[in-house]
């Protein structure tokens, strides 16, 4: 270790997300924070199309906009969800150790 909380590698680089001068560790980390921005957004895109659905009153057409709120945003997560395994999958494959973010 270099300093508190910065990992190094064996020769005293520092590794991980302190690491900017690796173009793919600077990609990984763009990725991992648009995921990370992705589910924030799907939290309350959820909360909002909740909050339609439940003041629809009623009537029909609210309802449906609603529902296709809900839909929307269940199928946006599956893709964040999904594209978070490709990315994982892909930086495994390739022998990168870049830890999230989060």
């Amino acid at each position: 270790m270099n300093g508190p909380g910065i990992p190094t590698s064996f020769e005293g680089e520092p590794t991980g997300i302190m690491n900017f001068g690796d173009p793919g560790g600077l990609v990984l980390l763009a990725l991992n924070l648009f995921l990370l921005f992705n589910v924030a957004l799907t939290f309350i895109m959820l909360v909002w199309a909740g909050y339609q659905f439940i003041g629809s009153g009623g009537d029909p057409k609210k309802l449906t906009e609603a529902r296709s709120a809900i839909t929307g945003v269940i199928a946006g997560l599956v893709l964040t969800i999904l594209s978070f395994a490709i990315i994982s999958l892909i930086k495994g494959s390739f022998g990168f150790t870049f830890p999230l973010p989060y």
